[in-house]
């Protein structure tokens, strides 16, 4: 192949914020999207830090965006399957980006402090 494939448009991203949620010790983590993230939605993930860590750098892909429902994309068990239940009182980040024909669109990161269980 002598020419590279031409960059895509990529979509506006479906996720905008990431919402985590502590019911009595089970803890969700879910993206709050505008529409479906599609499959070309990559989710990547860091490990719990402390809830002090203002800016995190190292992430790793935790797998496709599930599909929203009503509203959101559950993606507790893309993350736990890699890091485990995040602690109360930790400070998780995600990143998301679209990935298109080898192309990837510029990241978004997103983070949330885990709550206390209610």
């Amino acid at each position: 192949m002598d020419t590279p494939p031409l960059r895509p448009q990529f979509a506006d991203l479906a996720p905008q914020s990431l919402v985590i949620t502590n019911t009595g010790g089970a803890v969700a983590l879910k993206l709050t999207c505008l529409g479906d993230p599609g499959e070309n939605t990559i989710v990547r993930g860091s490990k719990p830090v402390s809830a002090g860590i203002g800016v995190c750098k190292d992430f790793r892909i935790l797998g496709p965006c599930p599909a929203a429902m009503a509203g959101s994309a559950d993606i507790t068990s893309l993350y736990t399957a890699r890091y485990g239940v995040p602690k109360a009182a930790t400070k998780v980040y995600v990143q998301v980006n679209q990935v298109v024909d080898g192309w990837e669109s510029l990241p978004r990161t997103y983070s949330a402090i885990v709550p206390a269980g209610a």
